[in-house]
Formats: structure tokens, sequence, C-alpha cells
């Protein structure tokens, strides 16, 4: 993930505090969650979400759907 990345998410994060909820998933050939609900609602999200290293590989958009679901 690159730092703007980063920024573009803390920013929509900021704007939707009071009202959105985030959960996040990375995926490529496989997924994995960054941070759940539960790490958004204890403020343990960010700090996650600035640990996560970007999977480098193919995207595999099918498998990510049936994941979070």
């Amino acid at each position: 993930m690159t730092s703007n990345d980063v920024n573009v998410v803390v920013v929509v994060v900021v704007v939707c505090l009071s009202v959105c909820q985030f959960a996040a998933v990375q995926f490529s050939s496989e997924q994995r969650t960054v941070f759940d609900f539960n790490d958004y609602q204890n403020g343990s999200a960010e700090e996650k979400l600035m640990k996560e290293r970007h999977m480098k590989s193919l995207t595999n958009t099918y498998a990510a759907i049936n994941y979070v679901l």
C-alpha cells in the first residue's frame, strides 16, 4: 500500500467517522482481513492499516467477494 492510498483511506474514515463503519480486506491470489468492524469500533483499524503490506500478485476479485460474504 502506498502512502497515497493510506492518505485517501484515512481521509474517508475521518469524513465518515460519525455515520460509517469500515472493514478492509486485501486480496491478490489469496485474501486476508486487514481489519474488521470490531477493530474499527475499538480504534485499532488505523494502526492495522498502516502496518499492512501491499500484496503483489494477480487479483482474484471473485474469490475476494466470496471471502467477504
